[in-house]
């Protein structure tokens, strides 16, 4: 049984997938900042 994906849910999955990856960048930029702040501050 073939699934046809409308251009909604098209659009739908990319604006999650832009989200989930401009997440995981903004996670990884601040934990580099925490130990770049831990190091100058030891």
């Amino acid at each position: 049984m073939a699934q046809e994906y409308t251009v909604e849910q098209l659009n739908y999955g990319r604006k999650v997938w832009d989200f989930m990856r401009w997440d995981y960048w903004a996670f990884g930029i601040s934990g580099l900042l925490l130990i770049l702040s831990i190091v100058v501050m030891a």
